[in-house]
Order: structure tokens, then C-alpha cells, then sequence
């Protein structure tokens, strides 16, 4: 366990184990926390634990507690997956979204931080959620839809702690961005030998509606145009990819977290 953990261990647990808290579970953490001795405190915390195995205050702790982020993550997740009501569940996603982000694992992160302010509109963490769902999008170079969800944290959240960096990232996109018309046909040909089709549609707005839906996560998407017996058609792929085991893999991915059927693509050489 690192020393900084060490010293932010009290904060945590005076921040979990506040006045409402303590009456809640008749366990006088506010005394514990008095020793400043960080042992003590685990000590104490493990015996609580124990007594309180399985509720929803003893699985936050335990996760709070672990010193290896990835079995702390498994934690939290098993916290929301019981406890989706509990008055823990907000922050274990939180922590859990805020996990894969310091990874630099955008899309999975992007993912948690919506399913927060979707599934927990109330909670206080719902401003800084949606901030960080549109910094992923940053992130991964996203300007476009990064640009107007930013808008949309100003507007409706001003008095955010993350409103001045909203306002840089704002800035800063303004500098990089190409925002262009709603929907570009291109010809120019994928990196890749094979891409994921999520879609085909004849009317583009049904096409534009899916790309919207994968540009929601930060997924790189692109519509392409194909004409068949005179009637074009409106193709909506998602990546690019040197070999089909790669795109495959890709694509299971995409059915498992998003519900998304997909067929492999071989593009032309």
C-alpha cells in the first residue's frame, strides 16, 4: 500500500462514516477515527466487516479497504450489481468509471460515468460523471459530440468544481475541432483489411441515429454509402482492423456491452 493511500485512508472513511452514517449502524467511527492510527482504523474496519458481512456498508468498506485496484473494482461492481438502491452504489460506480479512466480505458470508463447519471440522476456525483463521460470523448478525439455535451455540463450544471476545465477543454476543441456537416460520404479507404458493419439502413437518419449511438460511448463510427440495384443503402462501420480475429474479437465485445449484432467486412485491397 502506497503512503499516499495511507494518509488519504481517514478521509475516506471519516467521508463514509459520517454523523448519518454512524446512527445508521450504531458503530462509532467518529471515536476510532480519533486514534489517527491508520492500523487501528483497518483493524476496526475488518471487524466491522465481518459483523455486517454481505450489507451493503460492508462491501464498500471492503472495497475501500483493498489495496489492489482491479479486486477493488470487482468489489464495487458486485456492490451495485446487489445493492443497485443502496446508498453506496452511486459512488461505487463512480469509483469503478474513474478506475478504467485512470487506465486510460475510455469507452469502458465513458460507459460507467452515463450508467451513473442515467441510473442515479440524484446523486452528487452526477455533475462531475457527466464532465468526465465528455472528457473520455476528448480523450479519444471525439471533438464533435465532446464539444456539445460540454455545452450541455455548463448549462446545466454552472457551478460545477470542473466548470473552468469544461471551459478550457471548450477552448481547446475550438482550436482542434472540424466539426463540417452532420454527415460526410468518403471515399477514402480504411487502414484496416476488415471492419465491423452495425448496420444498414435506407434512409440516412436511421443511419445517423446508430452512428449517434456509438459516438454516445466514444466509439470511433462512419457511415458509408452503397448502391444496389440502383437504391443506396447507408452503411454504418465501426473500426478498422488488421486481421479477422482482431475484428472479431472487437465485435463480440460490442454484442456483449451494447446489445450490437455486427458482421465482419472485408474491405478491399
Amino acid at each position: 500500500m502506497s503512503g499516499k493511500w495511507l494518509l488519504t485512508l481517514p478521509i475516506l472513511l471519516c467521508t463514509c462514516f459520517g454523523e448519518g452514517f454512524t446512527q445508521n449502524t450504531k458503530i462509532d467511527f467518529a471515536n476510532i477515527l480519533k486514534t489517527k492510527n491508520v492500523d487501528d482504523i483497518r483493524q476496526q474496519a475488518q471487524k466491522y466487516i465481518q459483523t455486517h458481512k454481505g450489507t451493503p456498508a460492508a462491501l464498500f468498506l471492503q472495497a475501500l479497504l483493498e489495496e489492489q485496484a482491479d479486486k477493488a473494482v470487482e468489489q464495487y461492481s458486485h456492490l451495485v450489481t446487489l445493492y443497485p438502491n443502496s446508498e453506496f452504489a452511486d459512488v461505487a460506480l463512480y469509483r469503478i468509471a474513474h478506475y478504467y479512466y485512470a487506465r486510460g480505458l475510455y469507452i469502458s470508463a465513458r460507459r460507467h460515468f452515463l450508467n451513473l447519471v442515467e441510473q442515479y440522476p440524484n446523486s452528487e456525483y452526477v455533475d462531475d460523471a457527466m464532465y468526465f463521460a465528455a472528457a473520455c470523448l476528448f480523450a479519444t478525439s471525439q471533438f464533435k459530440t465532446c464539444y456539445m455535451e460540454l455545452q450541455k455540463f455548463l448549462r446545466l450544471y454552472p457551478g460545477s468544481r470542473y466548470k473552468a476545465l469544461a471551459r478550457e477543454d471548450l477552448k481547446e476543441i475550438s482550436v482542434k475541432k472540424n466539426l463540417g456537416p452532420i454527415y460526410t460520404h468518403s471515399n477514402k479507404k480504411s487502414k484496416g483489411k476488415y471492419t465491423l458493419q452495425v448496420g444498414a439502413f435506407q434512409h440516412i437518419n436511421n443511419a445517423l441515429k446508430q452512428r449517434e449511438f456509438f459516438e454516445k460511448y466514444g466509439i470511433p463510427v462512419e457511415i458509408r454509402e452503397k448502391n444496389i440495384n440502383g437504391k443506396t443503402l447507408y452503411l454504418v462501420w465501426v473500426g478498422s482492423f488488421e486481421t479477422e480475429i482482431e475484428a472479431r474479437s472487437y465485435g463480440n465485445s460490442l454484442k456483449k456491452n451494447y446489445g450490437k449484432l455486427y458482421r465482419i467486412v472485408e474491405l478491399n485491397p
